[in-house]
């Protein structure tokens, strides 16, 4: 079985998880979820965990990838590199 991060698992447990689904996918349907997706993958993408500048700020943006990764996955938006502004060497 697959580890589910713990915002999905809140979700499933609560029975919401099916709603918050359909609700990401009509949100993102249009042109302006697209723009809004590339703006939160370019503010936490998921592919490129973030190290804060100490402990609680390096677990703000593992809870922001969170988000960002549970709305992209069901907002049916693929992510990847090219929708990210960051750089890799």
């Amino acid at each position: 079985m697959i580890d589910r991060p713990p915002l999905e698992r809140a979700l499933e447990d609560a029975g919401l998880l099916p709603k918050f689904a359909d609700a990401c996918r009509a949100s993102f349907s249009g042109q302006s979820g697209v723009d809004l997706m590339e703006c939160l993958l370019q503010l936490a993408h998921p592919l490129f965990p973030q190290c804060g500048k100490d402990t609680h700020d390096t677990y703000r943006n593992i809870g922001r990838q969170e988000i960002v990764t549970l709305l992209a996955r069901f907002s049916g938006i693929p992510f990847s590199p090219a929708n990210s502004n960051k750089t890799t060497t």
